[in-house]
């Protein structure tokens, strides 16, 4: 599958028929090259230099560093688009057989030691950008072995997500994702992908606002998050309803938790907790009510403190480091102070 010619047009062809981009961290062992940042975020793979990528990279962007285009789809990605063209409807053909297997070991982010008995879920990603991945004609649910082993069977080319169920969660965790997934790009027979997930607890979130539908954002602060930090949209109040409410496992750990909205305060305005070990579930809770017409909001600032032994780096939390909050527009100090301890 070679393309004459190439522009932003060929690759957006690419997606249209299931393939994604090169950088992703979807494909089983890594991204196909590094020429750009890989994605999503929490990817762990090391950075490269730009070398010669296809289509569905974006190594033209580099090419004063070294990079450079070939006019083609890379190997991998010719077999999700063949079997994309070939069961596409619109074109009336049928269905192409389910014969991909993936398998992988599941292991702790802590201990680097397989896990026995961890459940997981596999699932077609259907969203407006990648459709027609087939439903799995084996089991969607499966359980780790006493090597730490899994193996789903029944799968077509494209892309699926791996659905890790509480307590366990994939690490590093992004709070973006309602549930802890991991997706993986199937473009062979047999794939092999490996799992690192920690065993965390489940948290419950709820902030009582009366059923207003102002957005919220939840920031956390925690030495188990990369760089310390991460926020989420929560999803919106629904009709009736009085309180938002989320479930989420997350690590073992300390963390800072402060909601954020215009025109709402919180109380309390931060809660500070210690996730233990526990088969309950954590209650977290804020009470949210209107300073309208004052179109006030929470500010979540939060200190690091980079730390590197040999070749290892780790960001900590930290305070009392000085501040100053500026109005743009007058030019007036609202505040200056150093920032508070975590403790």
């Amino acid at each position: 599958m070679v393309v004459g010619c190439w522009n932003d047009g060929s690759r957006e062809i690419g997606h249209v028929c299931g393939g994604i981009h090169t950088q992703s961290c979807y494909w089983p062992q890594g991204p196909l090259d590094s020429c750009v940042a890989s994605s999503p975020d929490n990817a762990s793979h090391k950075t490269k230099p730009p070398a010669r990528g296809t289509i569905m990279s974006y190594c033209h962007q580099q090419k004063p560093n070294g990079g450079s285009v070939i006019l083609e789809f890379h190997p991998l990605h010719r077999s999700v688009l063949k079997s994309f063209i070939r069961s596409a409807p619109c074109l009336g053909n049928a269905p192409q057989p389910q014969q991909c297997t993936l398998t992988g070991v599941v292991r702790d982010a802590i201990t680097k030691q397989p896990l026995a008995g961890v459940e997981l879920n596999i699932e077609p990603i259907e969203d407006e950008i990648y459709r027609q991945t087939p439903p799995t004609s084996g089991d969607t649910a499966v359980q780790t072995d006493g090597n730490g082993r899994f193996t789903f069977n029944g799968l077509g080319y494209g892309l699926y997500q791996i659905v890790v169920p509480d307590p366990y969660t994939t690490f590093p965790i992004t709070l973006s994702d309602p549930t802890s997934t991991m997706g993986v790009m199937i473009a062979d027979t047999l794939v092999q992908f490996d799992l690192v997930v920690v065993k965390g607890r489940t948290v419950e979130l709820v902030i009582s606002n009366d059923g207003d539908t102002t957005p919220v954002q939840i920031n956390i602060f925690s030495d188990q998050l990369p760089g310390v930090f991460d926020y989420t949209t929560l999803p919106v109040s629904e009709a009736g309803d009085t309180a938002i409410v989320v479930r989420r496992a997350i690590p073992i750990g300390r963390y800072i938790v402060v909601p954020s909205a215009i025109g709402r305060s919180f109380t309390p305005n931060k809660v500070n907790v210690d996730v233990a070990v526990g088969e309950d579930p954590l209650l977290i809770r804020f009470e949210s009510s209107s300073t309208l017409p004052q179109l006030t909001s929470t500010l979540a600032l939060g200190v690091g403190d980079r730390v590197v032994i040999g070749k290892l780096q780790t960001i900590g939390l930290t305070g009392g480091m000085p501040y100053t909050m500026t109005n743009t527009t007058t030019n007036e100090v609202v505040n200056s102070a150093p920032s508070p301890m975590t403790e």
